[in-house]
């Protein structure tokens, strides 16, 4: 099995050096994560978190020329038997009001014989103007992975992170057919996912909900 995090830093708070380690080791009786897919890695200053410093003991997806391309993060714990390759960040919306740039950060993980791709996304508010811009950026990267499919069967993806909106909303705007999520978090897939426990989690150091996903082999 598989144990997926997704959470978001809520850097307004600090601490996120206590908030990371939990989520990777499990709190208030979770299991340990396999793979952490994390969005606001950012300080109070708008500088980078630097994930790969506070988790030695994972190999860690995060660009962190500056605030707005350290903000999406993906983590995958050494000796979980997961193989990852990474990609560079992509522009997910460009800035408008209030908001900065946003960047998606993807992953393909190699596990139990199937390949996941993952992107992990922070949508602005609607306020900022931005947020149509970034889910038809998502849209054409969901699309681009149901074509993957027609040569490649065994692969699955998901779409997580800080939606700003209902996951039903956005599962609705991607086409998919399957979602969950907790307030703003939610995790959008397609099939292939074979059985999925999904839990959601209040941590201490942020005020967002932590979802938990663990996945067997598909079948």
């Amino acid at each position: 099995m598989t144990v997926y995090r997704v959470a978001n830093l809520t850097y307004q708070w600090g601490n996120d050096a206590r908030l990371i380690r939990q989520l990777a080791d499990g709190a208030n009786g979770d299991a340990p994560a396999d793979v952490l897919l994390l969005v606001e890695a950012r300080d109070a200053d708008n500088d980078p978190v630097d994930v790969a410093k506070i988790l030695p003991g994972w190999d860690v997806s995060q660009d962190r020329a500056n605030g707005a391309r350290a903000g999406s993060v993906i983590a995958v714990r050494r000796g979980a038997g997961v193989r990852r390759r990474w990609t560079l960040s992509r522009l997910l919306s460009r800035r408008g009001r209030k908001v900065q740039d946003r960047y998606r950060r993807v992953a393909a993980l190699r596990d139990h014989g199937i390949t996941t791709r993952v992107a992990v996304i922070h949508n602005p508010l609607p306020s900022t103007g931005r947020q149509a811009d970034a889910v038809e950026s998502t849209r054409r990267w969901v699309d681009r992975q149901r074509a993957r499919l027609r040569i490649q069967p065994r692969m699955r993806w998901g779409v997580t992170g800080d939606f700003n909106l209902h996951h039903a909303a956005m599962r609705t705007d991607l086409d998919a057919p399957n979602s969950y999520g907790a307030d703003v978090m939610g995790f959008v897939y397609g099939h292939g996912w074979g059985d999925v426990k999904r839990t959601h989690q209040e941590y201490d150091g942020t005020d967002h909900a932590v979802l938990t996903l663990t996945t067997k082999e598909n079948r």
